[in-house]
């Protein structure tokens, strides 16, 4: 600073720095940091008069201020940093959980796909069960039939022998064989019924007509293989029912997973 300039700014800082000594004892320190800093401005400039107190106080009031925002900024950027890194954090984990759910989506895929294997397998399995089931029913009724057939060949053979025992001493053969012609016709009807129920029954067996033996009472009467396949019916009606229930279950456990 030259001699001309300490003249010029001499009397201005002498009354400033009375302005300073009378200012409140609290702001007096911020008020001679604002009057240096009001030197060095106008040492920069020269051509300003020296900044009054009041210009003094709302610099320093200013400077008050920006501090203040500074310090704001700076703690609302720390908070800042730490919301970022509980964001960060939050977004990891739930990048982990989506990862986690997708890998659990492709393992409920996979088990899905098993179950529909398994459920076609069981759709085959049912309907071929089903099938048997039908040809055993079936050939019981083909048996029934026959059972039925020979039940009434006994009894026709019965009234024979009945006709027969009065006719025996008979002079006149005539009545006997009005009688025989009278049991023809149902012999006729019987022997046609048994030829249809061995038709049926080949087709069940996969044999020929042919190849069966002649009608024969102690043949068609089967009960042995009659309560047979009863029991194989209801082996596999049990078989289908079981079936039918596990797989509810199956579809229940199913949907309660998804």
């Amino acid at each position: 600073m030259t001699q001309p300039d300490f003249v010029t700014l001499s009397p201005q800082f002498a009354a400033q720095w009375q302005d300073i000594e009378k200012a409140d004892p609290s702001q007096r320190r911020v008020l001679v940091s604002e009057l240096i800093r009001a030197l060095a401005d106008w040492e920069a400039r020269r051509t300003d008069p020296l900044a009054r107190l009041p210009a003094l106080q709302r610099a320093a009031h200013w400077s008050a201020v920006a501090d203040m925002a500074a310090a704001e900024a700076g703690r609302i950027a720390a908070g800042l940093g730490a919301e970022k890194a509980a964001l960060h954090a939050r977004l990891t984990d739930s990048a982990a959980a989506i990862n986690a759910a997708r890998a659990d989506l492709a393992a409920l895929t996979a088990e899905v796909g098993a179950l529909d294997s398994e459920l076609a397998v069981a759709d085959t399995s049912v309907e071929a069960l089903g099938a048997r089931a039908d040809d055993l029913r079936a050939r019981l009724h083909t048996l029934q039939r026959l059972r039925e057939l020979a039940a009434a060949l006994a009894r026709q053979r019965a009234e024979i022998a009945v006709l027969t025992a009065e006719h025996k001493d008979a002079t006149d053969p005539g009545g006997l064989l009005a009688a025989l012609a009278q049991v023809h016709k149902i012999l006729a009807d019987f022997y046609a019924a048994w030829q249809q129920a061995s038709a049926d029954l080949a087709a069940a067996l996969g044999t020929e007509v042919g190849d069966l033996p002649p009608p024969d009472a102690d043949l068609l009467a089967l009960p042995e293989r009659l309560l047979a396949l009863d029991r194989e019916l209801g082996a596999i009606d049990q078989v289908l029912t079981a079936r039918v229930c596990a797989q509810d279950a199956e579809d229940q456990a199913r949907r309660a997973h998804l």
